[in-house]
């Protein structure tokens, strides 16, 4: 049996290699476009009377569809709409948010803005991200500090907490779920002229602490 799978190629464009959003946006579109061949050569098999290979072909389908959602939600973690909408800072107050309503004390030091290339902001928006997700999922946290300042060319970030910590096995680890750990956001800050340095011991809370210059 012969069916045709082949998808609307799409050439790149210069955004391609852009940020984690447009890349991620391009995968997803050209998942969607591999969803529509599969879902044309399943009905092509089944109209020739193969059940088995139309099958297969449904459930290759099925599979492209749930990595489909799961990119999806994971572009908002990645490039959340406030970040360039409202700036860095609302994005971090809406970051923190959630931690309120687990009865997490949450303190917060932001500027009203901060003037920031997009891949710094978001370098900046994932570290706190990945520190937040720590605190809510592994901490048993009852206060959150996050400060963020812009001084002399560099943005500084530092959230704290007084959680119970954490010892090197669990830093050297990539969190369960597929997010970035933070030992992966040390290369990226060191790879933005930056620094991350994280003090993590067991029953002394945790401290994030990222800088990196504005350009």
């Amino acid at each position: 049996m012969r069916v045709c799978c082949a998808g609307p190629s799409r050439p790149p464009t210069p955004s391609a290699a852009g940020s984690p959003a447009t890349c991620t946006t391009g995968v997803v579109q050209d998942l969607a476009a591999a969803n529509y061949s599969l879902v044309g050569a399943k009905a092509q098999a089944a109209a020739k009377g193969y059940k088995e290979e139309a099958d297969a072909l449904d459930g290759g389908a099925q599979a492209l569809r749930r990595g489909i959602r799961s990119l999806r939600t994971l572009l908002v973690e990645i490039y959340p709409p406030s970040l360039h909408r409202a700036g860095l800072p609302a994005a971090l107050r809406d970051l923190l948010d959630p931690l309120t309503g687990r009865g997490i004390e949450v303190r917060l030091q932001l500027p009203d803005s901060v003037e920031l290339g997009d891949d710094r902001a978001e370098l900046v928006f994932r570290v706190a991200q990945e520190a937040v997700r720590n605190v809510a999922e592994h901490s048993a946290a009852g206060a959150v500090d996050l400060q963020l300042e812009a001084t002399g060319g560099t943005v500084a970030l530092t959230v704290a907490d007084d959680s119970i910590g954490f010892g090197p096995a669990r830093l050297a680890g990539t969190p369960a779920g597929g997010h970035v750990g933070l030992l992966l956001l040390q290369d990226l800050a060191r790879a933005a002229g930056g620094s991350l340095r994280i003090d993590a011991s067991p029953g002394r809370g945790t401290t994030v602490h990222l800088e990196v210059p504005v350009e």
